[in-house]
């Protein structure tokens, strides 16, 4: 049997697959789901820092800060991965964002409470299977303390979601991951899913395509 990243690649390209292969990927995303699960509410959002402080970094180094991030996301739908308990819907439509959907598995309800106006939603769903169901370059995809070695399930479910992200992402639009994109392995993800760092020194918050 061929490697499991080589099996997970044909599974997420949508290429056909043995039985064999299929449990192997499928016990795979059991046990990411399971990981993910076994982290609470109060691990993936208690973060020292806001994106608030993040933009502020940003303007150190950009003038023009602003107007990258909402030429970015203004008329795009917006995806933001995980939202919890704190959702940034106010901040994605603020930039313009036609409509908003937040992705949560492990807490729907909690973050529907938080979610309003017709053109915001919250999808129960996993962030890999539903960047997977979207179209190419269809959305700008936020996170905050998402993609962070404490909260992702294995290395290869943040590789393959690295990818997604690229996909779903505009030509030439940004990618947002405040209090995320850390370590070491995850910036090789992101980088070799092809995007670049906006800048080298704001903690890899925004990423371009």
């Amino acid at each position: 049997m061929k490697p499991l990243s080589d099996m997970l690649n044909d599974y997420f390209a949508g290429r056909e697959l043995s039985e064999d292969e299929l449990k192997a990927v499928l016990a795979c995303r059991e046990r990411c789901i399971k990981q993910a699960a076994s982290h609470s509410l109060t691990s993936t959002t208690s973060y020292a820092m806001s994106f608030d402080v993040q933009m502020q970094m940003l303007r150190k180094y950009f003038e023009n800060a602003e107007t990258i991030i909402r030429d970015s996301i203004n008329g795009r739908k917006a995806i933001e991965l995980g939202p919890g308990c704190n959702p940034m819907h106010k901040w994605l439509l603020e930039k313009g964002a036609s409509e908003y959907t937040g992705v949560e598995l492990f807490y729907p309800r909690i973050s529907e409470k938080m979610v309003e106006g017709e053109n915001a939603r919250i999808a129960a769903n996993d962030a890999l299977s539903f960047l997977v169901s979207q179209p190419g370059e269809s959305a700008i995809v936020a996170s905050r303390g998402v993609l962070n070695q404490e909260v992702m399930p294995s290395s290869n479910y943040a590789r393959f979601l690295a990818r997604e992200i690229y996909r779903v992402t505009p030509k030439g639009g940004i990618t947002i991951h405040s209090m995320g994109v850390s370590s070491l392995d995850a910036k090789r993800f992101f980088r070799e899913a092809g995007f670049r760092p906006l800048d080298e020194r704001d903690y890899n918050a925004v990423w371009v395509k």
